[in-house]
């Protein structure tokens, strides 16, 4: 099922159930994106390289498909940005390193690629984030620790590694928020709970700055929820 909701959190309300519809089976990637002012996702089967755009309704009560087409197999992540308010994204195989930089028509008819390129194979995270107007993207390995920044350029088809280390190996979920406009994260590593409150550091080479470490609840999932207000991170527990 996919369950549309909206937090009404100055009231007390909670949540608001706004959509529960079933889709078609077998989707591995599900990318958010913004295009023209509305809200759209990009739905992804990589055993199938079948591919949805659907379009928000402006009540959030349903979809309405915009665009289907079948594309390669094998990606396992979408990671969007934007540029000039226009928006892109990356497609990623982890198995084959392949690396796509694209960005979408604007009547939502398909998509223009940016470039296609090679990189490292095994990233099992990826995550984008923003600081000083500039689009960063961090990879990770979980397997082996490895992880890196990239800087996209200003055309949204090429990126220059500007970070690189090894932050140890399990980490499951990079969850990024922003505190006076400054992005932090929390890293989490589901088997053993371990979790790191975390901020980019102000020169973006040098790494990260660690806030706070603590063991919580092992096989969590955790979410970004924008609304006004300081950075807030949902979590969930799939035993409910």
């Amino acid at each position: 099922h996919i369950d549309g909701f909206s937090l009404n959190l100055n009231l007390g309300q909670g949540i608001a159930t706004t959509m529960d519809r079933t889709w078609g089976t077998g989707f591995t990637s599900m990318m958010p994106f913004t295009l023209n002012g509305k809200a759209h996702l990009l739905a992804y089967n990589k055993n199938t390289g079948t591919v949805h755009f659907d379009r928000f309704l402006p009540d959030a009560s349903g979809v309405e498909g915009a665009y289907n087409n079948t594309w390669g197999t094998g990606f396992t992540h979408f990671v969007p940005f934007y540029i000039g308010g226009i928006p892109y994204f990356l497609a990623y195989n982890s198995s084959t390193g392949a690396l796509h930089y694209d960005t979408f028509q604007q009547d939502a008819q398909g998509l223009t690629i940016q470039a296609v390129t090679t990189i490292t194979a095994g990233f099992t995270s990826i995550a984008p984030f923003t600081k000083g107007g500039q689009n960063y993207v961090l990879y990770y390995n979980k397997a082996t620790g490895a992880v890196r920044y990239d800087q996209i350029n200003a055309t949204g088809s090429g990126a220059t590694t500007v970070y690189t280390s090894n932050w140890g190996t399990g980490w499951t979920d990079f969850t990024f928020y922003y505190m006076g406009g400054e992005p932090h994260f929390v890293a989490y590593n589901a088997s053993t709970g371990r979790t790191d409150y975390d901020k980019i550091a102000s020169n973006v080479p040098q790494g990260v700055d660690v806030l706070r470490q603590f063991t919580d609840a092992k096989n969590r999932k955790f979410a970004n929820v924008a609304f006004q207000g300081p950075g807030h991170v949902m979590t969930y527990d799939s035993s409910g």
